[in-house]
């Protein structure tokens, strides 16, 4: 996907999105644990795909602290507007997401993920 992004970009194009890792120095145990949030990615990494996929500048930011403070602030606000929100995706829902939030949450504050903003330009051979 990233090769077909750096395609379709002009040269110098930029692509830039946020992605939810595990954090380094984990041990097995804890790399489980990190990979049970879901959605976490267990690869090579953003940085070396962008890299064989043609792009370059390559910048990551952790976020992490940012995003969990968001999360936060979402878990609280569902949860004032329970009521309402189980009436129109039903209580089964509402309780799944607010529960993979809550995990979410806690992996983040145990250290076990964080979330990256990553940029990265498409080469402008006329530059």
């Amino acid at each position: 996907m990233l090769r077909a992004c750096n395609r379709v970009l002009k040269p110098g194009g930029r692509i830039a999105f946020f992605v939810i890792t595990m954090a380094e120095g984990l041990d097995a145990k804890q790399q489980q644990r990190a990979l049970e949030v879901g959605h976490v990615d267990a690869g090579p990494g953003y940085p070396a795909l962008l890299e064989q996929a043609g792009f370059e500048h390559i910048f990551a930011a952790d976020v992490t602290a940012a995003y969990l403070a968001t999360l936060e602030s979402w878990i609280d606000t569902w949860n004032e507007e329970a009521a309402a929100l189980q009436d129109l995706i039903g209580a089964t829902e509402f309780a799944e997401r607010q529960a993979r939030r809550n995990r979410t949450l806690q992996s983040g504050k145990s250290g076990l993920i964080r979330r990256l903003l990553l940029s990265a330009e498409r080469p402008d051979p006329a530059a």
